[in-house]
């Protein structure tokens, strides 16, 4: 080193002055990334809350359409059991007449 002391080129007006300009950009930058982290942060709850309502949505949709699979199923049960029954009753109306029970 050529023995000057690191700190006195800061004891000149013109370096604090421009040390000053320095310190506001990095403030300005700053200011700019905390406004900008806090419009990322809107834009992610507005997203949150629209994929929310979307599942909500396909949830109810997706109930309902359970619900009527449900009901034809319970309906179809009841006239294919309606069916067997009737069968077997009918069955066993020929087996009687075929053997001569009545």
């Amino acid at each position: 080193m050529d023995g000057m002391n690191p700190l006195e080129k800061f004891d000149r007006p013109s370096d604090d002055w421009a040390m000053e300009a320095r310190v506001a950009v990095l403030e300005h930058i700053a200011a700019s990334t905390k406004e900008a982290i806090v419009d990322l942060r809107d834009e992610m709850r507005q997203e949150r809350r629209a994929t929310h309502e979307k599942i909500d949505r396909l949830q109810r949709s997706a109930t309902d359409q359970f619900q009527r699979v449900q009901q034809t199923a319970d309906r179809d049960f009841r006239v294919l059991f309606g069916a067997l029954i009737a069968t077997a009753i009918g069955l066993s109306t020929m087996m009687a007449k075929g053997f001569h029970w009545f």
